[in-house]
């Protein structure tokens, strides 16, 4: 599996099991950039569209822009009817879109996959001058459950010679000028049973693929730690979700 498509093989669990951004953290980008209704938005790696159909009724035009096929078709199924939706193939460092197109560029767990310099100068390019960067992940608790999901990840990790790979905090100096960022934390709670739990470890990028052969050995220490929390199979879990929000870096 190439990491330059790492989705490829499980844009339907990632669909259908990825967490939530709460409505909270996308209020807090816009009353942060002070956009009007009429704004137009663009979301940089915008996947199976979760975060986009949060977008679309605060906006007059919504670009997803997505290099995958697979998670576009879901995106495009699931947001398509609306008027402010657009689809766009493109990655960060080729958005595609014209100069000073939008007012906000968003990243939803999707930064770490991004060529910081050639990324910077396509935000700065189809920005306004006035236009912002809003960068959004989700994080499990480092409780027993979040750890335990953490370790179990990094145990079965098809990449493990990118250890920072999803350290978002890394990286957020090469996007926003120092000083110049507005954070924020949104908490909720996941309760889930097996088949979400397992779907959504499964949708993450350092999974295993279903057709691995060390699948089956990821799926059965995953059940285990299922059962040492789960209370009558339901699992309680704790999520995080960071916000960062600015001007793009200039220099």
């Amino acid at each position: 599996m190439a990491i330059d498509r790492p989705y490829a093989d499980r844009a339907d669990l990632y669909a259908a099991h990825r967490w939530d951004v709460p409505e909270a953290a996308v209020d807090f980008v816009f009353e942060c950039c002070a956009l009007p209704g009429n704004c137009d938005v663009a979301e940089l790696g915008s996947g199976t569209g979760a975060v986009i159909s949060r977008l679309l009724e605060r906006a007059r035009t919504v670009y997803a822009v997505e290099p995958d096929e697979e998670m576009r078709r879901w995106s495009d199924d699931a947001c398509g009817d609306h008027p402010a939706y657009r689809s766009t193939r493109g990655t960060a460092e080729r958005i595609g879109l014209r100069d000073d197109s939008v007012d906000l560029v968003v990243a939803a767990q999707a930064l770490q996959w991004f060529t910081p310099e050639a990324a910077l100068s396509e935000m700065a390019r189809i920005l306004r001058p006035v236009g912002c960067l809003a960068v959004l992940w989700t994080l499990p608790e480092p409780d027993a459950v979040g750890a335990g999901s953490a370790a179990l990840l990094a145990r079965h990790a098809r990449f493990p010679d990118k250890p920072k790979l999803f350290d978002h905090e890394r990286l957020l100096p090469r996007y926003f000028a120092a000083g110049s960022i507005d954070r924020a934390r949104f908490g909720s709670d996941l309760e889930e049973g097996w088949d979400r739990f397992l779907g959504g470890l499964a949708s993450s990028a350092s999974a295993p693929g279903r057709a691995d052969p060390s699948f089956d050995a990821f799926r059965e220490d995953a059940r285990r730690l299922f059962d040492a929390f789960a209370v009558d199979g339901r699992l309680r879990m704790r999520l995080v979700t960071h916000v960062a929000v600015g001007p793009v870096r200039t220099a």
